[in-house]
């Protein structure tokens, strides 16, 4: 079993100090409380997703050409990206 306890710490320091409050209001309240997954990890989710719908993709296309190409060119693992002195560009 797990028990959580609030400490007051961090005292001065305004983050934290929100922080403890919220960590407070958890012990004392009984809800729920939410936090949004960073930005980091949705691009993660994102990057992901596009990758397996490209393969996807890539698996159903059916021509001549494509059965030829897929003989020589392995599916994507990974997102690729890359820069320029104007910008970023993706890979279509």
């Amino acid at each position: 079993m797990v028990g959580l306890s609030w400490v007051k710490a961090h005292v001065g320091i305004p983050g934290n100090e929100l922080a403890d409050q919220q960590a407070k209001l958890a012990i004392t309240s009984g809800e729920k409380f939410v936090i949004p997954a960073p930005y980091s990890h949705l691009k993660g989710l994102l990057k992901n997703y596009i990758v397996n719908k490209w393969n996807e993709y890539w698996n159903s296309y059916d021509s001549a050409s494509g059965i030829r190409v897929r003989g020589y060119i392995n599916q994507t693992t990974k997102f690729h990206s890359f820069s320029s002195p104007i910008g970023r560009f993706y890979p279509v």
